[in-house]
């Protein structure tokens, strides 16, 4: 039979191994998800800022001597520039003193090439009222494809 004092043991035993138990399962269930949401975070961090250099392959590009049209038809551009001095206006290289025979230039050259965009450049001397000239026509005529050319200050 088993005495008082061997069940005390017994029972002593069984609840320290049972406490034992218990610290391993509080142990093991430590909650890692903060951690890895932190590695996460660093790793994307890395990944984005980091200089990686893209990975290219040399080709050669076939050639052909027939082009399509689509292509090679690029929209024309008309250049007008307005001069600072008594020169007046320019279509491309075409210089042009009376402002008849500017505007009559120009409505002529829109109405051969329609589908071309307009470009204008002024001297930054030139007359205001030049400028506003060349705008007032553009706008008359419909012209809606237009640039005003400007340079960069440093």
């Amino acid at each position: 039979m088993i005495s008082a004092r061997s069940s005390t043991t017994i029972s002593s035993a069984i609840s320290t191994n049972s406490s034992a138990s218990s610290a391993q399962q509080s142990v093991s269930h430590v909650d890692l998800t903060p951690l890895i949401d932190v590695v996460f975070i660093i790793l994307v961090f890395l990944l984005l800022t980091a200089n990686t250099r893209l990975l290219s392959l040399p080709i050669t590009v076939p050639e052909s001597d027939d082009i399509p049209e689509s292509v090679s038809a690029l929209p024309a551009v008309i250049n007008i520039s307005v001069s600072a001095d008594s020169e007046g206006w320019f279509i491309e290289d075409e210089n042009f003193v009376r402002w008849e025979a500017f505007s009559e230039a120009l409505i002529n050259r829109i109405t051969h090439e329609p589908d071309s965009a307009v470009a204008i450049a002024a001297d930054q001397q030139a007359d205001v009222q030049r400028f506003v000239k060349v705008l007032t026509l553009l706008t008359q005529q419909k012209i809606k494809n237009t640039q005003i050319i400007l340079k960069q200050e440093h």
